[in-house]
């Protein structure tokens, strides 16, 4: 059985990381926020439209969202990196 350093409790209400997994802490909050909207979702649309959605919809919702994510912050890198300005480094020669 595999023992996973994570308790439900980091899930649903973000309680402090084990340190094993700080490191992708980040990450794992941006996920659970991506999970927790996506299921309120799918709720409104079961209780308003009457509209059940299939486990395999629901992850491809939440792996898109998390690219979308993805996307806008690789986009908002490279626009930070495009306006820094390239400094030269100074050379020292041997007198």
């Amino acid at each position: 059985m595999v023992v996973s350093p994570i308790h439900w409790k980091q899930c649903v209400f973000a309680a402090k990381s084990p340190r094993q997994v700080q490191c992708v802490e980040n990450i794992w909050c941006l996920l659970e926020g991506i999970t927790l909207w996506t299921l309120w979702i799918e709720r409104n649309d079961l209780v308003f439209n009457n509209e059940r959605w299939n486990v395999v919809k629901i992850h491809k919702v939440i792996w898109d969202a998390l690219l979308d994510y993805g996307r806008v912050a690789w986009n908002r890198c490279m626009k930070l990196i495009k306006k820094t300005p390239r400094t030269k480094k100074k050379t020292y020669s041997k007198v």
